[in-house]
């Protein structure tokens, strides 16, 4: 049997003692309005959590009359098993000191995912990045410049710690000069016995490297 109730103005329910919960004993409660919690803790005790809202707002009013400070906000993952204890907690965060998004593994060092305030993003945490696939610069080029198109460090180089493959580019185009830099292609092998193929902005197009052997043949030639 429904039950229906009418006030015309603010409906209270107190306790006698304050600390005393009131429990609405139901599979499913539903408020058609507003719900709006004031206190210092919310706890929610389900398994799976449903949320409609495409943007949730976390640190609202920071800096604001409302006494929120303006700092670093984020989601924490709680790691204690049931035993009270376990592997410390990790985060995500927004750090208003450093304008940057972090992410912590331990619970004490954070490490910036974008570490400027523009798009750009740069991995300068990670000391020994690894790629799942194969690496597309789309046409950009790896180089030790910064955004005025100086050196960061004139004396470093790239530095390949293994075999570098070039792949065959059978019947390629002339590739086109680029001043300052020097073009290595890779194609048949030709009478120089090597397959790579230089070009660039001194007059030289498309010449193929010389073997050892073959550099002594035409010394013994010439």
């Amino acid at each position: 049997m429904s039950i229906i109730k009418n006030v015309s103005g603010p409906y209270t329910i107190n306790t006698i003692n304050h600390d005393d919960p009131i429990i609405l004993d139901s599979n499913v409660v539903i408020i058609n309005g507003n719900l709006r919690v004031i206190g210092n803790t919310t706890t929610i005790s389900s398994t799976n959590t449903d949320i409609g809202d495409n943007s949730i707002i976390l640190n609202k009013g920071g800096g604001g009359a409302s006494g929120v400070v303006l700092g670093s906000a984020g989601i924490q993952i709680d790691r204690t098993n049931s035993a009270g204890s376990g592997l410390a907690n990790v985060f995500l965060r927004w750090n208003e000191s450093t304008l940057t998004w972090q992410v912590t593994n331990d619970g004490t060092t954070y490490y910036s995912i974008v570490a400027t305030t523009t798009a750009n993003t740069r991995l300068v945490d990670d000391l020994n990045p690894q790629l799942g696939a194969n690496l597309n610069t789309a046409g950009f080029a790896i180089q030790n410049y910064n955004s005025d198109n100086v050196y960061i460090d004139p004396t470093a180089a790239l530095q390949l710690d293994g075999n570098i493959q070039i792949k065959k580019l059978l019947n390629f185009p002339q590739p086109t000069i680029v001043p300052d830099y020097n073009i290595i292609t890779s194609s048949n092998v030709g009478t120089g016995g090597t397959g790579l193929y230089v070009t660039n902005d001194e007059g030289i197009t498309n010449q193929e490297l010389i073997t050892k052997s073959r550099a002594v043949v035409y010394s013994i030639i010439f």
